[in-house]
């Protein structure tokens, strides 16, 4: 329920990750619309990609580490993100941010603040 309320108020989401197992957060904040400025690597290019709000961030393959060690694994590896092409796409969404678009968003949020409300009363 508290992660719901967050990502209702989110204005973008931000998953710089280096590996996903399915990205169910990433998911959920497409599903509401939010932005979302991810690593293009991982689950998350399986479904990420067909969302228009999906902002793709590019990385570069390193050597991931086995957790109980600091010796890195031949076999596996992470993706480490690019900051600057988060940047650039974190200021994409600046731009393209209209007066329009903040007025959906606080409407949609009053919408799904009246419908948890009306849920939550009948319970």
């Amino acid at each position: 329920e508290e992660l719901n309320a967050l990502l209702d108020e989110a204005d973008v989401f931000i998953s710089l990750h280096r590996s996903e197992g399915y990205g169910l957060p990433v998911e959920e904040a497409l599903l509401r619309g939010t932005p979302v400025v991810a690593t293009d690597w991982s689950a998350t290019v399986e479904f990420a990609r067909q969302y228009k709000n999906y902002h793709p961030v590019s990385h570069r393959p390193v050597s991931a580490y086995y957790w109980d060690k600091q010796i890195p694994s031949l076999r596996f590896q992470w993706a480490e993100a690019d900051l600057n092409c988060t940047a650039d796409q974190l200021n994409s969404i600046y731009a393209d941010w209209s007066p329009n678009a903040l007025e959906a968003k606080a409407a949609s949020r009053r919408v799904s603040t009246a419908i948890n409300a009306e849920t939550t009363s009948k319970a």
